[in-house]
């Protein structure tokens, strides 16, 4: 899944079409690229397509309940997944349960408080943008070093003994720098949306 900075891209599933479409409509004046869909299967294949940040599903659904998609979807990417969020008549102790076992990340009873649902998701989506670009900083900052090690070992024991007492490691610094440089502006993103 990809997260994208200027417009976070929502997938909205509800058999209920006016429900979906409502919910659509708000999040798409709130700034959001939004997709909708009325079945699982359809959603499934919109999610490959779409790469959504975050799904916004009905749990009672004919064909493939809101459980089921929530699994497929999550497993389509499990390293980056979207963020789940459940919307529904049931707020029983048993929902909740198959919900967080779903992987749902959050939970709405219908009828929703609209201003909630807007808010909480994107918090959910900053979050995950944040995390993503922190781990994209931290891969680069261990893929430099690891070239680094590589390259010196590669030299020859004299070179290295060389290179040792002529400063080794100022490589290794600035790959650090440079990684906590990409975190800092991660988190400024973050905080601007």
């Amino acid at each position: 899944m990809k997260a994208t900075a200027d417009r976070p891209r929502v997938l909205v599933v509800d058999d209920n079409e006016d429900a979906a479409t409502t919910l659509g409509l708000l999040l798409e004046a709130a700034g959001y690229d939004v997709e909708t869909c009325f079945d699982g299967k359809a959603a499934l294949k919109a999610a490959g397509r779409f790469e959504p940040d975050a799904c916004v599903l009905d749990i009672n659904m004919p064909g493939m309940d809101g459980y089921e998609l929530a699994r497929r979807l999550r497993a389509k990417d499990p390293a980056h997944p979207p963020v789940l969020a459940t919307v529904t008549a049931y707020e029983d102790y048993g929902h909740l349960t198959k919900a967080s076992d779903a992987g749902f990340d959050l939970h709405f009873t219908k009828p929703a408080d609209p201003a909630e649902v807007l808010d909480q998701i994107g918090d959910c989506v900053r979050k995950q943008t944040v995390e993503r670009a922190m781990a994209r900083a931290n891969e680069g900052l261990a893929d430099g070093l690891l070239a680094e090690l590589d390259e010196r070992a590669e030299l020859g024991e004299h070179e290295l003994a060389h290179d040792t007492h002529a400063g080794a490691g100022l490589g290794a610094w600035a790959l650090i720098a440079g990684a906590a440089v990409a975190a800092t502006a991660a988190i400024a993103l973050a905080i601007a949306l």
